[in-house]
């Protein structure tokens, strides 16, 4: 199994005698037995890592952070990262740095960004409505966003805890 693998060096390294780690392990194995999404699954390595690695975030919250990564999809992922860190997308759509393109609002972006899902698709606006009521949007449906990030710095503690990579 993948995710055992990618945890075993961490447990060698005698975390197993760490109760955060023991929970975190035992319920983020639980839920990596139930699905086939290698997103879901690296982002649950992270996670069961930054239990012991990172002691920034409450131990409640870091639990809470693992049960939210199965509550998600790999799509809540990629908007989560898409409204918190607009600027990343610009800049990585902008393909001349001198030259400034007005975008209006983030369902521009969306739309020369990803082609596979439109922002108007009815479960963007259901999974930005999941990320408010995880406290990790501002914002309740994708036409409320403008240029500027709309994330909480709830939603940053979950990209950073997960390791969403831009």
């Amino acid at each position: 199994m993948k995710f055992a693998e990618r945890l075993k060096t961490l447990h060698q390294k005698k975390l197993s005698e760490h109760d955060a780690f023991i929970s975190a392990y035992l319920q983020a194995s639980n839920i990596a037995v139930r699905t086939h999404q290698e997103e879901k699954i690296k982002a649950l390595n992270n996670a069961v890592k930054n239990t012991v690695l990172n002691n920034d975030i409450d131990e409640t919250l870091k639990l809470m952070f693992i049960r939210f990564i199965d509550e998600m999809t790999p799509l809540h992922f990629r908007i989560l990262h898409f409204l918190s860190t607009p600027d990343y997308y610009i800049q990585k759509i902008n393909t001349n740095p001198n030259s400034y393109t007005h975008w209006g609002d983030l369902r521009n972006v969306w739309k020369e960004t990803y082609t596979d899902i439109s922002s108007n698709d009815p479960i963007i606006d259901l999974i930005i409505s999941d990320l408010n009521r995880f406290g990790m949007v501002r914002i309740k449906q994708f036409h409320e966003a403008r240029l500027d990030s709309v994330g909480t710095s709830l939603g940053q503690k979950f990209i950073d805890f997960i390791e969403l990579e831009s």
